[in-house]
């Protein structure tokens, strides 16, 4: 189940894969994500931005569709004055 900000792949066998934050926000080594690394450690932000790289290898890496999920939060702090 993906989390937070992540890119969903539907694979040409029809299965789901995720490339999500662990990803994108990673400090080791590469994982095994389906984006083959070009996110790995570049934040969600960038992430996103790789999304035209993924589709250059849509055929390299077997997917069919890419869906993006971003969860953006906006926190106001107000000052009550008495």
């Amino acid at each position: 189940m993906p989390k937070k900000d992540s890119l969903r792949f539907i694979m040409n066998n029809g299965k789901n894969r995720y490339c999500n934050v662990r990803c994108h926000d990673a400090l080791k080594k590469p994982c095994m994500c389906v984006c083959g690394g070009i996110n790995h450690g570049v934040g969600s932000y960038l992430a996103t931005g790789n999304i035209q790289a993924l589709l250059d290898q849509k055929d390299d890496i077997g997917f069919s569709t890419i869906f993006v999920r971003m969860i953006q939060l906006q926190l106001f702090l107000t000052k009550s004055v008495d």
